[in-house]
Protein backbone atom coordinates (compact mmCIF):
# COMPACT_ATOMS: atom_id res chain seq x y z
CA UNK A 1 0.00 0.00 0.00
CA UNK A 2 1.34 3.25 -0.84
CA UNK A 3 1.91 5.69 1.83
CA UNK A 4 0.06 8.06 0.91
CA UNK A 5 -3.03 6.11 1.03
CA UNK A 6 -2.32 4.58 4.34
CA UNK A 7 -1.94 8.07 5.80
CA UNK A 8 -4.99 9.61 4.60
CA UNK A 9 -7.46 11.50 6.76
CA UNK A 10 -4.18 11.22 9.69
CA UNK A 11 -3.41 13.98 10.75
CA UNK A 12 0.75 13.81 11.52
CA UNK A 13 3.73 15.68 10.56
CA UNK A 14 6.87 14.72 8.50
CA UNK A 15 9.91 13.86 10.43
CA UNK A 16 12.06 12.07 8.26
CA UNK A 17 12.02 10.86 4.58
CA UNK A 18 14.28 8.49 3.07
CA UNK A 19 15.96 9.31 -0.54
CA UNK A 20 14.20 6.11 -1.64
CA UNK A 21 11.48 6.27 0.96
CA UNK A 22 8.56 7.64 -1.72
CA UNK A 23 8.84 4.67 -3.65
CA UNK A 24 8.97 1.91 -0.81
CA UNK A 25 5.64 0.46 -0.16
CA UNK A 26 3.89 -0.64 3.13
CA UNK A 27 3.63 -4.21 3.13
CA UNK A 28 2.62 -5.07 6.09
CA UNK A 29 1.62 -4.67 10.10
CA UNK A 30 4.47 -5.25 12.42
CA UNK A 31 2.69 -8.09 14.52
CA UNK A 32 1.61 -6.92 17.72
CA UNK A 33 4.29 -4.12 17.39
CA UNK A 34 7.32 -6.01 18.68
CA UNK A 35 10.23 -4.37 17.28
CA UNK A 36 11.69 -8.18 17.04
CA UNK A 37 8.86 -9.21 14.95
CA UNK A 38 9.57 -6.36 11.82
CA UNK A 39 9.08 -7.44 8.47
CA UNK A 40 11.08 -5.05 5.78
CA UNK A 41 8.23 -3.09 4.52
CA UNK A 42 6.09 -3.13 7.39
CA UNK A 43 4.54 -0.14 9.54
CA UNK A 44 5.61 0.09 12.82
CA UNK A 45 3.71 2.47 15.29
CA UNK A 46 6.63 3.80 18.65
CA UNK A 47 4.29 3.56 21.88
CA UNK A 48 4.95 4.19 25.62
CA UNK A 49 3.76 1.55 27.51
CA UNK A 50 3.86 0.84 31.40
CA UNK A 51 6.94 -1.03 31.01
CA UNK A 52 8.69 -0.68 27.33
CA UNK A 53 9.16 2.89 25.39
CA UNK A 54 9.52 1.41 21.63
CA UNK A 55 10.82 4.58 20.78
CA UNK A 56 13.59 3.40 22.91
CA UNK A 57 14.66 0.77 19.95
CA UNK A 58 13.78 3.34 17.04
CA UNK A 59 17.23 2.36 15.41
CA UNK A 60 16.95 -1.27 15.53
CA UNK A 61 13.28 -0.76 14.13
CA UNK A 62 14.70 1.35 11.05
CA UNK A 63 17.38 -1.71 10.73
CA UNK A 64 14.95 -4.36 10.37
CA UNK A 65 13.32 -2.54 7.48
CA UNK A 66 10.54 -0.98 8.39
CA UNK A 67 9.00 1.28 6.05
CA UNK A 68 6.83 3.31 7.85
CA UNK A 69 7.24 4.58 11.29
CA UNK A 70 5.34 6.52 13.82
CA UNK A 71 6.70 8.49 16.80
CA UNK A 72 4.62 10.81 19.31
CA UNK A 73 5.43 14.34 19.03
CA UNK A 74 7.33 15.07 21.92
CA UNK A 75 10.24 12.32 21.10
CA UNK A 76 10.73 14.24 17.56
CA UNK A 77 14.03 15.59 18.60
CA UNK A 78 15.32 12.55 20.95
CA UNK A 79 14.32 9.88 17.73
CA UNK A 80 16.43 12.16 15.52
CA UNK A 81 19.51 12.88 17.71
CA UNK A 82 19.65 8.64 18.05
CA UNK A 83 19.38 8.45 14.43
CA UNK A 84 22.23 10.44 13.37
CA UNK A 85 24.32 8.91 16.02
CA UNK A 86 24.08 5.46 14.51
CA UNK A 87 24.19 6.54 10.50
CA UNK A 88 27.45 7.68 10.36
CA UNK A 89 29.66 4.97 9.81
CA UNK A 90 27.02 2.45 9.91
CA UNK A 91 26.28 1.11 6.09
CA UNK A 92 23.57 -1.36 6.85
CA UNK A 93 21.73 0.89 8.97
CA UNK A 94 21.86 4.12 6.37
CA UNK A 95 20.51 1.70 3.85
CA UNK A 96 17.53 1.04 5.90
CA UNK A 97 17.50 4.37 6.98
CA UNK A 98 16.96 5.72 3.17
CA UNK A 99 14.18 3.90 2.50
CA UNK A 100 12.32 4.75 5.85
CA UNK A 101 9.35 7.29 6.25
CA UNK A 102 9.19 8.54 9.83
CA UNK A 103 6.00 10.62 11.11
CA UNK A 104 4.89 12.01 14.32
CA UNK A 105 1.93 12.87 15.84
CA UNK A 106 0.64 13.90 19.40
CA UNK A 107 -1.53 10.67 20.01
CA UNK A 108 -0.17 7.76 18.23
CA UNK A 109 -2.61 5.07 19.72
CA UNK A 110 -5.12 7.00 18.13
CA UNK A 111 -3.05 6.98 14.87
CA UNK A 112 -2.40 3.57 14.95
CA UNK A 113 -6.13 2.33 15.15
CA UNK A 114 -7.00 4.57 12.09
CA UNK A 115 -3.60 3.59 9.76
CA UNK A 116 -4.62 0.11 10.57
CA UNK A 117 -8.17 0.57 9.89
CA UNK A 118 -6.86 2.04 6.44
CA UNK A 119 -4.46 -0.89 5.78
CA UNK A 120 -7.39 -3.25 5.86
CA UNK A 121 -9.75 -1.24 4.17
CA UNK A 122 -12.13 -0.33 6.87
CA UNK A 123 -13.57 -3.85 7.75
CA UNK A 124 -15.53 -2.14 10.47
CA UNK A 125 -17.54 -0.71 7.91
CA UNK A 126 -18.44 -4.29 5.94
CA UNK A 127 -20.56 -5.54 8.63
CA UNK A 128 -23.14 -4.23 11.25
CA UNK A 129 -20.49 -4.10 14.65
CA UNK A 130 -22.11 -4.03 17.81
CA UNK A 131 -20.21 -2.96 21.18
CA UNK A 132 -21.05 -3.42 24.73
CA UNK A 133 -18.97 -1.98 27.91
CA UNK A 134 -19.68 -2.60 31.53
CA UNK A 135 -17.94 -3.63 34.89
CA UNK A 136 -19.72 -6.95 34.63
CA UNK A 137 -21.45 -9.41 32.03
CA UNK A 138 -19.35 -8.24 28.82
CA UNK A 139 -18.37 -11.88 28.14
CA UNK A 140 -21.70 -13.85 28.71
CA UNK A 141 -23.67 -10.63 27.02
CA UNK A 142 -21.50 -10.73 23.83
CA UNK A 143 -21.71 -15.11 23.20
CA UNK A 144 -25.74 -14.56 24.14
CA UNK A 145 -25.42 -11.72 21.49
CA UNK A 146 -23.45 -13.73 18.83
CA UNK A 147 -25.05 -16.58 19.56
CA UNK A 148 -28.73 -15.15 18.88
CA UNK A 149 -27.76 -13.55 15.48
CA UNK A 150 -26.36 -16.89 14.62
CA UNK A 151 -29.18 -18.88 14.99
CA UNK A 152 -31.07 -16.22 13.18
CA UNK A 153 -28.83 -16.50 9.78
CA UNK A 154 -26.95 -13.57 10.49
CA UNK A 155 -23.35 -14.97 10.55
CA UNK A 156 -21.43 -13.42 13.68
CA UNK A 157 -17.70 -13.34 15.13
CA UNK A 158 -16.87 -12.33 19.11
CA UNK A 159 -14.21 -10.26 20.39
CA UNK A 160 -13.79 -10.71 24.07
CA UNK A 161 -12.24 -12.30 27.16
CA UNK A 162 -12.95 -15.41 25.32
CA UNK A 163 -11.09 -14.68 22.54
CA UNK A 164 -12.04 -13.72 18.91
CA UNK A 165 -14.53 -16.99 17.65
CA UNK A 166 -15.76 -17.01 14.59
CA UNK A 167 -17.38 -20.22 13.42
CA UNK A 168 -16.72 -22.12 16.64
CA UNK A 169 -13.06 -21.54 15.76
CA UNK A 170 -11.31 -19.47 18.86
CA UNK A 171 -8.18 -17.21 18.95
CA UNK A 172 -6.95 -16.27 22.50
CA UNK A 173 -6.53 -13.01 23.13
CA UNK A 174 -4.58 -10.92 25.39
CA UNK A 175 -6.76 -8.38 26.60
CA UNK A 176 -10.69 -8.69 26.08
CA UNK A 177 -10.73 -5.90 23.79
CA UNK A 178 -7.45 -6.12 21.74
CA UNK A 179 -4.72 -3.30 20.43
CA UNK A 180 -6.12 -2.10 17.52
CA UNK A 181 -3.60 -3.70 15.14
CA UNK A 182 -4.60 -6.60 16.52
CA UNK A 183 -8.63 -5.69 16.26
CA UNK A 184 -8.89 -4.22 12.80
CA UNK A 185 -7.15 -7.89 11.63
CA UNK A 186 -9.84 -10.10 13.27
CA UNK A 187 -13.17 -7.63 11.93
CA UNK A 188 -11.21 -8.31 8.86
CA UNK A 189 -10.91 -12.15 9.10
CA UNK A 190 -14.51 -11.91 9.77
CA UNK A 191 -15.17 -10.41 6.95
CA UNK A 192 -13.31 -12.69 4.87
CA UNK A 193 -15.07 -15.33 6.44
CA UNK A 194 -18.55 -14.04 5.61
CA UNK A 195 -19.76 -12.33 8.73
CA UNK A 196 -22.23 -9.89 8.81
CA UNK A 197 -22.05 -8.54 12.24
CA UNK A 198 -19.62 -8.05 15.14
CA UNK A 199 -19.54 -8.00 18.32
CA UNK A 200 -16.57 -6.05 20.80
CA UNK A 201 -16.40 -6.06 24.04
CA UNK A 202 -14.85 -2.51 25.21
CA UNK A 203 -13.47 -1.98 28.38
CA UNK A 204 -12.80 1.00 29.82
CA UNK A 205 -8.99 0.33 29.51
CA UNK A 206 -9.70 -0.56 25.66
CA UNK A 207 -11.81 2.95 25.15
CA UNK A 208 -9.02 4.98 27.09
CA UNK A 209 -6.45 3.42 25.25
CA UNK A 210 -7.95 4.36 21.38
CA UNK A 211 -7.83 0.55 20.95
CA UNK A 212 -11.41 1.29 19.44
CA UNK A 213 -10.26 4.10 17.75
CA UNK A 214 -12.17 5.17 14.35
CA UNK A 215 -15.08 2.34 15.04
CA UNK A 216 -18.85 3.99 14.42
CA UNK A 217 -20.42 0.96 16.24
CA UNK A 218 -24.36 0.67 14.87
CA UNK A 219 -25.05 -0.74 18.71
CA UNK A 220 -23.46 -0.17 21.35
CA UNK A 221 -24.40 -1.61 25.25
CA UNK A 222 -24.09 -0.29 28.71
CA UNK A 223 -24.70 -2.89 31.23
CA UNK A 224 -23.33 -1.91 34.61
CA UNK A 225 -20.51 -0.26 36.26
CA UNK A 226 -19.19 -1.06 39.71
CA UNK A 227 -17.72 1.29 42.36
CA UNK A 228 -14.43 -0.06 43.43
CA UNK A 229 -13.16 -2.37 40.76
CA UNK A 230 -10.50 -0.88 38.37
CA UNK A 231 -9.21 1.87 40.44
CA UNK A 232 -5.18 1.20 40.34
CA UNK A 233 -2.02 2.87 39.18
CA UNK A 234 -1.82 1.52 36.06
CA UNK A 235 -5.87 1.21 35.14
CA UNK A 236 -8.04 4.14 36.37
CA UNK A 237 -7.11 6.81 38.83
CA UNK A 238 -10.25 7.28 40.07
CA UNK A 239 -13.91 5.97 39.80
CA UNK A 240 -14.86 9.09 37.78
CA UNK A 241 -12.39 8.55 35.47
CA UNK A 242 -13.34 5.05 34.83
CA UNK A 243 -17.29 6.00 34.79
CA UNK A 244 -16.52 8.68 32.20
CA UNK A 245 -14.44 6.34 29.48
CA UNK A 246 -17.16 3.75 29.87
CA UNK A 247 -19.53 6.37 28.79
CA UNK A 248 -17.07 7.36 25.84
CA UNK A 249 -18.24 4.51 24.29
CA UNK A 250 -22.00 6.25 23.49
CA UNK A 251 -20.52 8.71 21.38
CA UNK A 252 -19.12 6.62 18.95
CA UNK A 253 -22.49 4.46 18.69
CA UNK A 254 -25.39 5.19 15.86
CA UNK A 255 -27.88 3.80 18.69
CA UNK A 256 -26.42 3.80 22.39
CA UNK A 257 -28.87 1.16 24.46
CA UNK A 258 -28.64 2.02 28.48
CA UNK A 259 -29.99 -0.53 31.31
CA UNK A 260 -32.40 2.11 33.25
CA UNK A 261 -31.07 0.47 36.63
CA UNK A 262 -28.29 0.02 36.37
CA UNK A 263 -25.83 1.60 39.65
CA UNK A 264 -24.83 5.35 39.19
CA UNK A 265 -27.46 5.58 36.30
CA UNK A 266 -27.56 9.43 37.11
CA UNK A 267 -23.98 9.69 36.76
CA UNK A 268 -23.63 7.45 33.68
CA UNK A 269 -26.43 10.11 32.41
CA UNK A 270 -24.87 12.71 33.25
CA UNK A 271 -21.67 12.22 31.39
CA UNK A 272 -23.71 11.18 28.20
CA UNK A 273 -26.75 14.10 27.96
CA UNK A 274 -24.14 16.42 28.70
CA UNK A 275 -22.20 16.18 25.71
CA UNK A 276 -25.78 16.07 23.77
CA UNK A 277 -26.52 12.18 23.14
CA UNK A 278 -29.96 12.38 23.09
CA UNK A 279 -31.63 9.31 21.19
CA UNK A 280 -30.50 6.24 24.15
CA UNK A 281 -33.08 3.52 24.34
CA UNK A 282 -33.63 1.92 27.32
CA UNK A 283 -34.37 -1.39 28.80
CA UNK A 284 -34.71 -2.83 32.29
CA UNK A 285 -34.77 -5.62 34.40
CA UNK A 286 -37.48 -5.12 35.66
CA UNK A 287 -40.68 -2.13 34.91
CA UNK A 288 -39.63 1.25 34.34
CA UNK A 289 -39.53 3.01 37.55
CA UNK A 290 -42.07 5.75 37.92
CA UNK A 291 -39.61 8.81 38.77
CA UNK A 292 -37.35 8.07 36.07
CA UNK A 293 -37.91 10.71 33.10
CA UNK A 294 -36.98 10.17 29.68
CA UNK A 295 -35.70 13.64 27.94
CA UNK A 296 -37.09 14.20 23.73
CA UNK A 297 -35.26 11.44 21.90
CA UNK A 298 -34.92 8.90 24.46
CA UNK A 299 -37.05 5.55 24.51
CA UNK A 300 -37.48 2.31 27.30
CA UNK A 301 -38.48 -0.23 24.88
CA UNK A 302 -38.23 -3.78 26.92
CA UNK A 303 -38.54 -4.71 30.34
CA UNK A 304 -38.36 -8.32 32.30
CA UNK A 305 -41.10 -9.10 34.59
CA UNK A 306 -41.70 -12.21 36.45
CA UNK A 307 -38.03 -13.40 36.93
CA UNK A 308 -37.47 -16.21 39.26
CA UNK A 309 -34.88 -19.06 39.68
CA UNK A 310 -35.66 -22.59 38.58
CA UNK A 311 -33.62 -25.72 39.12
CA UNK A 312 -33.06 -28.73 39.20
CA UNK A 313 -29.38 -30.52 40.48
CA UNK A 314 -27.94 -30.31 37.14
CA UNK A 315 -29.98 -27.91 35.28
CA UNK A 316 -30.95 -24.60 37.09
CA UNK A 317 -32.33 -21.92 35.14
CA UNK A 318 -33.65 -18.09 34.84
CA UNK A 319 -37.18 -17.47 33.70
CA UNK A 320 -38.54 -14.53 33.04
CA UNK A 321 -41.19 -12.70 30.75
CA UNK A 322 -40.13 -10.29 28.37
CA UNK A 323 -42.56 -6.86 27.77
CA UNK A 324 -42.61 -4.34 25.65
CA UNK A 325 -43.27 -0.97 26.51
CA UNK A 326 -46.80 0.38 25.39
CA UNK A 327 -48.14 -3.65 25.44
CA UNK A 328 -48.13 -4.05 28.90
CA UNK A 329 -50.98 -6.63 29.07
CA UNK A 330 -49.62 -9.81 28.13
CA UNK A 331 -45.52 -10.69 27.94
CA UNK A 332 -43.92 -10.67 24.60
CA UNK A 333 -42.30 -13.26 25.29
CA UNK A 334 -41.45 -16.01 28.20
CA UNK A 335 -37.55 -16.69 28.16
CA UNK A 336 -35.81 -19.32 30.24
CA UNK A 337 -31.74 -18.64 29.78
CA UNK A 338 -29.72 -21.62 30.85
CA UNK A 339 -28.44 -19.94 33.56
CA UNK A 340 -28.48 -19.36 37.72
CA UNK A 341 -28.06 -16.31 39.04
CA UNK A 342 -30.90 -13.71 39.05
CA UNK A 343 -27.62 -11.18 37.62
CA UNK A 344 -28.42 -12.69 34.39
CA UNK A 345 -31.78 -11.49 33.72
CA UNK A 346 -29.84 -7.68 32.61
CA UNK A 347 -26.93 -9.62 30.35
CA UNK A 348 -29.74 -11.24 28.90
CA UNK A 349 -32.33 -8.38 28.32
CA UNK A 350 -29.49 -6.62 27.14
CA UNK A 351 -28.96 -9.33 24.58
CA UNK A 352 -32.72 -9.56 23.99
CA UNK A 353 -32.96 -5.81 23.51
CA UNK A 354 -30.33 -5.09 20.63
CA UNK A 355 -31.12 -8.19 18.87
CA UNK A 356 -35.08 -7.33 18.60
CA UNK A 357 -33.99 -4.18 17.16
CA UNK A 358 -31.86 -5.69 15.11
CA UNK A 359 -35.61 -7.62 13.66
CA UNK A 360 -34.47 -10.96 14.85
CA UNK A 361 -38.13 -12.86 16.25
CA UNK A 362 -38.50 -14.07 19.39
CA UNK A 363 -38.59 -17.30 18.70
CA UNK A 364 -35.07 -17.74 18.26
CA UNK A 365 -34.52 -15.41 21.14
CA UNK A 366 -35.91 -18.13 23.45
CA UNK A 367 -34.85 -21.17 21.02
CA UNK A 368 -30.88 -19.45 21.72
CA UNK A 369 -31.07 -18.39 25.23
CA UNK A 370 -32.21 -21.92 26.73
CA UNK A 371 -29.42 -23.45 25.82
CA UNK A 372 -26.27 -21.07 25.73
CA UNK A 373 -23.34 -22.07 26.98
CA UNK A 374 -20.23 -19.87 27.87
CA UNK A 375 -17.01 -21.29 28.22
CA UNK A 376 -15.33 -20.29 31.29
CA UNK A 377 -18.16 -18.91 32.98
CA UNK A 378 -20.24 -20.94 35.52
CA UNK A 379 -19.08 -23.54 33.47
CA UNK A 380 -20.29 -27.30 34.82
CA UNK A 381 -16.74 -29.15 34.06
CA UNK A 382 -17.80 -32.15 36.23
CA UNK A 383 -20.80 -32.90 37.12
CA UNK A 384 -22.12 -36.36 39.14
CA UNK A 385 -24.24 -37.41 41.75
CA UNK A 386 -21.18 -37.68 44.40
CA UNK A 387 -19.77 -34.15 43.43
CA UNK A 388 -19.28 -31.27 40.60
CA UNK A 389 -16.91 -28.90 39.79
CA UNK A 390 -17.33 -25.41 38.59
CA UNK A 391 -14.91 -22.82 36.60
CA UNK A 392 -15.73 -19.72 36.59
CA UNK A 393 -14.00 -15.97 35.57
CA UNK A 394 -15.33 -13.99 39.04
CA UNK A 395 -12.43 -12.16 39.96
CA UNK A 396 -13.50 -9.26 42.34
CA UNK A 397 -16.09 -9.21 45.35
CA UNK A 398 -18.89 -8.35 43.25
CA UNK A 399 -18.55 -11.55 40.66
CA UNK A 400 -17.81 -13.80 43.58
CA UNK A 401 -21.17 -13.14 45.56
CA UNK A 402 -23.52 -13.21 42.36
CA UNK A 403 -22.00 -16.93 41.63
CA UNK A 404 -21.88 -18.09 44.87
CA UNK A 405 -25.24 -17.31 45.90
CA UNK A 406 -26.10 -18.70 41.82
CA UNK A 407 -24.53 -21.99 42.91
CA UNK A 408 -26.57 -22.85 45.84
CA UNK A 409 -28.82 -23.43 43.38
CA UNK A 410 -27.28 -26.50 42.26
CA UNK A 411 -28.34 -28.01 46.23
CA UNK A 412 -24.91 -28.78 47.12
CA UNK A 413 -24.37 -29.98 50.82
CA UNK A 414 -20.94 -28.18 51.14
CA UNK A 415 -19.66 -25.00 48.68
CA UNK A 416 -15.96 -25.40 48.32
CA UNK A 417 -14.42 -22.10 46.76
CA UNK A 418 -10.90 -22.50 45.29
CA UNK A 419 -9.93 -18.37 44.64
CA UNK A 420 -6.90 -16.11 44.32
CA UNK A 421 -6.51 -12.39 43.27
CA UNK A 422 -4.85 -10.44 40.80
CA UNK A 423 -1.70 -8.89 41.49
CA UNK A 424 -0.73 -5.55 40.18
CA UNK A 425 -4.66 -4.53 39.97
CA UNK A 426 -6.87 -3.01 42.79
CA UNK A 427 -6.42 -3.76 46.47
CA UNK A 428 -10.10 -3.77 46.99
CA UNK A 429 -10.38 -6.71 44.78
CA UNK A 430 -8.37 -9.00 47.07
CA UNK A 431 -10.57 -7.80 50.29
CA UNK A 432 -13.83 -7.91 48.51
CA UNK A 433 -13.06 -11.38 47.11
CA UNK A 434 -11.68 -12.85 50.19
CA UNK A 435 -14.65 -11.75 52.55
CA UNK A 436 -17.07 -13.01 49.62
CA UNK A 437 -15.89 -15.91 49.92
CA UNK A 438 -15.40 -16.25 53.52
CA UNK A 439 -18.68 -15.79 53.96
CA UNK A 440 -20.62 -17.74 51.26
CA UNK A 441 -18.70 -20.65 50.99
CA UNK A 442 -18.19 -23.37 53.29
CA UNK A 443 -14.56 -23.96 52.87
CA UNK A 444 -12.18 -21.60 50.79
CA UNK A 445 -9.25 -22.26 49.65
CA UNK A 446 -7.13 -19.39 48.93
CA UNK A 447 -4.64 -20.18 45.80
CA UNK A 448 -2.12 -17.94 43.31
CA UNK A 449 -3.65 -16.91 39.95
CA UNK A 450 -2.42 -14.12 37.74
CA UNK A 451 0.25 -13.06 40.13
CA UNK A 452 2.02 -10.51 37.82
CA UNK A 453 4.61 -9.27 39.01
CA UNK A 454 3.82 -9.04 43.13
CA UNK A 455 4.58 -12.46 45.05
CA UNK A 456 2.04 -14.49 46.67
CA UNK A 457 2.40 -13.63 50.26
CA UNK A 458 2.12 -9.93 49.22
CA UNK A 459 -1.58 -10.69 47.76
CA UNK A 460 -2.71 -12.95 50.31
CA UNK A 461 -2.34 -10.14 53.04
CA UNK A 462 -4.86 -8.38 52.00
CA UNK A 463 -7.38 -11.56 51.05
CA UNK A 464 -7.00 -12.73 54.52
CA UNK A 465 -8.27 -9.01 56.18
CA UNK A 466 -11.59 -10.09 53.84
CA UNK A 467 -11.47 -13.89 55.35
CA UNK A 468 -10.77 -12.51 58.82
CA UNK A 469 -14.14 -10.45 59.03
CA UNK A 470 -16.66 -13.64 58.23
CA UNK A 471 -14.99 -16.41 60.57
CA UNK A 472 -15.05 -18.64 57.39
CA UNK A 473 -13.23 -22.06 57.11
CA UNK A 474 -10.16 -21.79 54.92
CA UNK A 475 -7.24 -22.80 54.16
CA UNK A 476 -3.96 -21.47 51.98
CA UNK A 477 -2.30 -23.57 49.13
CA UNK A 478 -0.08 -21.06 47.15
CA UNK A 479 0.42 -23.50 43.92
CA UNK A 480 -2.95 -23.81 42.09
CA UNK A 481 -2.32 -26.98 40.79
CA UNK A 482 -1.96 -28.56 44.48
CA UNK A 483 -5.09 -26.65 45.33
CA UNK A 484 -7.33 -28.04 43.17
CA UNK A 485 -5.75 -31.65 43.79
CA UNK A 486 -6.21 -30.80 47.44
CA UNK A 487 -9.92 -29.89 46.87
CA UNK A 488 -10.96 -33.37 44.58
CA UNK A 489 -8.75 -35.58 46.92
CA UNK A 490 -10.09 -34.23 49.94
CA UNK A 491 -13.64 -34.28 48.80
CA UNK A 492 -17.21 -35.00 50.53
CA UNK A 493 -20.63 -36.39 49.15
CA UNK A 494 -22.10 -33.95 47.82
CA UNK A 495 -19.38 -31.19 47.56
CA UNK A 496 -19.58 -28.35 44.29
CA UNK A 497 -15.96 -27.29 43.92
CA UNK A 498 -15.94 -23.40 42.36
CA UNK A 499 -12.70 -22.81 40.87
CA UNK A 500 -12.43 -19.16 39.92
CA UNK A 501 -10.41 -16.16 38.52
CA UNK A 502 -8.41 -17.48 35.59
CA UNK A 503 -11.95 -19.10 34.00
CA UNK A 504 -11.74 -19.71 30.64
CA UNK A 505 -7.70 -18.51 30.57
CA UNK A 506 -5.16 -20.90 29.16
CA UNK A 507 -2.32 -19.22 30.64
CA UNK A 508 -1.13 -18.39 34.57
CA UNK A 509 1.02 -15.28 34.86
CA UNK A 510 3.66 -15.52 37.56
CA UNK A 511 6.52 -12.75 37.48
CA UNK A 512 5.85 -11.56 34.45
CA UNK A 513 5.73 -14.64 32.72
CA UNK A 514 2.67 -16.63 31.24
CA UNK A 515 2.44 -20.25 32.30
CA UNK A 516 0.43 -22.54 30.17
CA UNK A 517 -2.18 -23.79 32.44
CA UNK A 518 -6.02 -24.45 31.92
CA UNK A 519 -8.30 -25.08 34.91
CA UNK A 520 -10.85 -26.74 32.69
CA UNK A 521 -8.32 -29.41 31.36
CA UNK A 522 -6.53 -29.90 34.75
CA UNK A 523 -9.66 -30.44 36.79
CA UNK A 524 -10.31 -33.72 34.51
CA UNK A 525 -6.67 -34.53 34.74
CA UNK A 526 -6.81 -34.94 38.11
CA UNK A 527 -10.44 -36.24 38.13
CA UNK A 528 -9.38 -39.34 36.10
CA UNK A 529 -6.51 -39.88 37.78
CA UNK A 530 -8.43 -39.79 41.70
CA UNK A 531 -12.00 -40.95 40.47
CA UNK A 532 -12.36 -44.60 39.78
CA UNK A 533 -12.81 -45.33 35.90
CA UNK A 534 -16.11 -47.36 36.83
CA UNK A 535 -17.51 -44.40 38.49
CA UNK A 536 -16.44 -41.90 36.46
CA UNK A 537 -19.35 -39.73 35.28
CA UNK A 538 -18.49 -36.45 32.92
CA UNK A 539 -20.64 -34.07 31.35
Amino acid sequence: MRKENLLQGIDFRMVYEGTSAASTEVTGVTAKMDNRRIIPGDLYVCVRGVRFDSHSVICDVIRRGAALVVIEEDQTETVLKNIRAQENGDAGFAASLSRVTIVSTDNVRKTKALLIANYYGHPERKMKMIALTGSKGKTTTTHMISEILNAAGHKCGSVGSSGAIVDGQMEELPNSTPDSDELFRILDGFVKAGCECAVVECSSAGIMMDRIAGIKFDYALFLNIVEGDHISPIEHKSFEEYLHFKSMLMDVASQPIVCYDSQHLDAFLAEIRGRGIRNTVFFGTGPKPAEFKLLDGEQALFYADNAHETSDRFRPMVHMDVYEEGAKESPAASVDVNFPGLYQVGNAMAAITVTRLMGVSYETIIDTLSRIHVPGRLDMVYQSTRFSVCVDFAHNGYSTRNLLVSLRHFLPKRLVCIFSADGNRALSRRFEMGEASGRLADLSIVTSGHNRYETFENIFLTIAQGLKLTKGNYVVIPNRKKAIRYAIEHVQEGDLIAIIDLGQETYQEIGGKKIPYSDTEFVKKVIAEVIPPETLEMP
